[in-house]
């Protein structure tokens, strides 16, 4: 698993949707992150890092490449508007579906659920 910075990921992220944008997935994954890298001993004192900011562990993998960053609270805002264009660039380039298609070309009017995102 390859940890990099906030910037690198978010453009690593990006080229694993456009990878995966027509077939496969993109999982992501978030947990918080208190900056241990060994794991906790079961008894005894728990002589550990007492964190002074909040952060959180991102992970996201498409099966084959895994990448990773660490956010800590001061970023957050920043990361997650990167993390909103990037969704954003794959929702309005997503094919549309033959279905959807095709009820457009009889213009019969679509329910509301039929098709997630931003644009009719």
């Amino acid at each position: 698993m390859v940890l990099l910075e906030s910037e690198q990921f978010l453009t690593e992220l990006t080229r694993l949707f456009q990878k995966c944008r027509l077939s496969g997935s993109v999982y992501i994954t978030l947990k918080k992150y208190d900056g241990r890298t060994k794991p906790t001993p079961r008894k005894g004192s728990v002589e550990g890092v007492e964190p002074s900011d909040n952060k959180c562990l991102l992970r996201a993998t498409d099966g084959k490449k895994k990448i990773s960053t660490v956010v800590s609270s001061k970023e957050v805002n920043k990361f997650q508007m990167g993390l909103a264009k990037a969704g954003l660039k794959l929702v309005i380039f997503l094919p549309r579906s033959p279905e959807y298609l095709a009820l457009q070309v009889l213009s019969v009017p679509l329910p509301v659920t039929s098709r997630i995102g931003f644009l009719p």
